[in-house]
């Protein structure tokens, strides 16, 4: 019975936080809207540091057949893997970069006294809409990239990868969190 109610409370508790993201998500892309510019720049400024690496990947992939004992397809699959991770990261987690200046304007203090905790207050607050409109096309490529460069792939292959993405993405949540407790620490 402890385990059955138990999930019910893991349920309850994540369609919570599901609505309050969904909250925050729809303040953050309203807040983004209305400074239309920047946020123009930011998403071209992504598109061209994005597009400027592969260019250059490509550019090597016809002319070396390695790269420090890896083949071309396979630097490529990183690269692409580490695109994928920090776009999720910075899509979800990107009130992160913020958090120092709220403590030092005293705003944080609000976040404690609110029923929510004020790590995903800090961490989920502001998701960043402009890495949502690279992730789509970046999945896409992503898996077809994947699927022509390595056509032998298992079902076990596959759920491997998933299961180090996954990894990838949960050293990314504590890389983030660091940087929350370090933005907390060095504050005078």
């Amino acid at each position: 019975m402890d385990i059955h109610r138990m999930g019910g409370e893991m349920l309850t508790t994540l369609k919570k936080y599901t609505g309050i993201w969904l909250t925050f998500a729809k303040y953050e892309l309203l807040n983004q809207f209305s400074t239309k510019m920047s946020m123009i720049f930011f998403f071209i400024g992504k598109i061209i540091r994005f597009s400027s690496f592969f260019v250059i990947l490509l550019l090597l992939k016809n002319n070396t057949k390695s790269i420090a004992g890896y083949t071309i397809d396979e630097a490529l699959i990183f690269y692409l893997t580490f695109n994928y991770i920090d776009v999720v990261a910075q899509m979800f987690l990107r009130g992160v970069y913020m958090l120092s200046g709220k403590v030092r304007s005293g705003e944080f203090d609000f976040f404690l006294i609110r029923p929510i905790s004020p790590l995903f207050r800090s961490l989920a607050g502001s998701p960043d809409f402009n890495d949502v409109l690279l992730f789509i096309p970046l999945t896409i490529f992503s898996a077809w990239y994947i699927a022509v460069a390595l056509p032998h792939l298992t079902l076990q292959h596959v759920m491997l990868y998933l299961l180090l993405l996954a990894n990838g993405l949960l050293i990314s949540l504590a890389f983030h969190i660091f940087v929350l407790c370090v933005g907390i620490v060095s504050t005078e």
